[in-house]
């Protein structure tokens, strides 16, 4: 994981409020995480994100929304 750089300029958001953004689930986030280099900073057993840090690497990405396990069939 990469080691933020925290401040009170930009906003932090939780697990639950970066799904809501970028409109995915909990497992696809955590793959992001772990395979495409979502960059996240981890607090005891929570994760944060810095939202500019996420919305800059999601549109840098050529990230597709991963499909669900109902949209596979």
């Amino acid at each position: 994981m990469k080691d933020l750089n925290w401040n009170n300029e930009d906003e932090i958001l939780s697990t639950e409020q970066v799904m809501k953004l970028l409109s995915v689930s909990r497992p696809a986030l955590y793959r992001w995480i772990e395979t495409q280099g979502l960059p996240v900073k981890r607090i005891g057993r929570n994760y944060r994100y810095r939202k500019s840090e996420v919305l800059e690497w999601f549109e840098s990405k050529d990230v597709t929304r991963p499909l669900e396990n109902s949209e596979v069939n």
